[in-house]
């Protein structure tokens, strides 16, 4: 199973590099590359849903139910359990990003672009966190046994390196390129990480989905806040209230 795991971790982008049309641009945020990666991706999203149940030991019922596509259509085989969850979800991203939501509050953050269009937005907090899960949370899970399930992260951030081949093309410094890279790496193994022990304790595809779009939104916390000293130290603290409260939120979780 592990060249099918492979396979699957890479086709997400491979899908939207393969046989691209020429006359698209490089740019990312161009409407005409988010429509056709649109409509890749989605293709590929049906065509592992569909195989893929298949190819794993299991009743292919069993199987898909295991993906916890739906609320009440999970393993929990209950509506209200998976609708706790999520709420559960919202909580615990309201608690690692307290200090953003203060930062907001006090006017020094907006969280999202009024002048960038709604394609973008769609993307970012529908599109690329409903379809990444389903890959690699949900699809990937079907495949890696339990054993190797704590190896899954770390393809998850190996997936959006592709990103630096853009900002090569844009023109950034290879040395900005390297550092951007191996920090996105970085965060996006932890987000990984995380995500793996929230589905595999709630199986429900929609927490994992909830979380990644917040953390699209929220994005990683800044040191450095404009304001009063006061609100300064506030802010300050309350990033480190965040990370507590977020351990013990997952402790807790993890251990239910």
């Amino acid at each position: 199973m592990l060249l099918l795991t492979l396979a699957i971790a890479f086709s997400y982008f491979v899908v939207i590099y393969i046989n691209q049309p020429k006359h698209l641009p490089s740019d990312r945020n161009d409407l005409r590359v988010i429509k056709f990666r649109f409509y890749r991706i989605t293709q590929l999203c049906l065509f592992l849903l569909v195989v893929v149940p298949y190819l794993v030991p299991g009743n292919y019922t069993d199987n898909l139910r295991s993906l916890g596509l739906f609320p009440g259509y999970s393993n929990t085989h209950s509506v209200l359990t998976d609708l706790s969850h999520i709420v559960r979800t919202i909580v615990f991203l309201i608690t690692i990003y307290c200090s953003s939501v203060y930062q907001y509050i006090i006017g020094d953050i907006v969280f999202i672009d009024s002048e960038a269009h709604v394609m973008h937005h769609i993307r970012d907090y529908g599109f690329a966190p409903v379809t990444e899960e389903f890959i690699y949370r949900g699809i990937i899970s079907l495949v890696v046994h339990d054993t190797h399930a704590k190896y899954t992260p770390f393809l998850f951030g190996v997936a959006h390196l592709h990103h630096a081949f853009h900002l090569y093309r844009q023109g950034y410094p290879v040395g900005q390129v390297v550092t951007t890279s191996v920090f996105q790496l970085g965060y996006t193994s932890i987000f990984g990480y995380v995500a793996n022990m929230i589905y595999s304790t709630s199986s429900n595809l929609w927490c994992v989905i909830v979380l990644h779009a917040g953390c699209n939104l929220f994005g990683v916390p800044s040191v450095n806040v404009h304001g009063t000293r006061l609100q300064r130290g506030v802010y300050h603290l309350l990033i480190l209230v965040g990370i507590a409260g977020a351990y013990i939120e997952l402790t807790k979780w993890w251990w239910h």
